[in-house]
């Protein structure tokens, strides 16, 4: 089976995603990320549905060359997310801004601002 490349993006980064909530969440800190009802259940199941496989049909396409390649593009998400254990932000590819300077909505707003304006 051929798997379009920007759904196997979006189910790998939905499994990502959920592992990150999971894994945050069992250290007891709910307050980084609101309660994910999914968080505890197979991370690939909504994914799976969506693009309507099987999980065996998922994990065969993870043994391919090209599955490798995909993944490999998002080996730059560890670093960024292990550098103040909770979820980043980047901008613009080459900031990443600390999260104890994020008090509101508004704040973020205006760093982003600001990081636009950098060259």
């Amino acid at each position: 089976m051929k798997f379009p490349v920007k759904l196997v993006r979006s189910i790998v980064v939905c499994a990502f995603l959920a592992g990150i909530s999971a894994s945050v969440l069992s250290e007891g800190k709910e307050y980084v990320i609101l309660k994910n009802p999914i968080a505890n259940a197979d991370n690939y199941s909504v994914g799976l549905k969506a693009m309507n496989v099987s999980k065996a049909d998922l994990e065969n396409f993870l043994k391919t060359s090209e599955a490798a390649e995909l993944l490999k593009s998002y080996e730059i998400a560890n670093p960024i997310s292990q550098n103040y254990d909770t979820l980043a932000f980047v901008f613009n590819g080459k900031y990443q801004i600390i999260p104890s300077a994020i008090n509101s909505p508004e704040a973020l707003i205006e760093i982003t601002k600001e990081l636009s304006k950098q060259k």
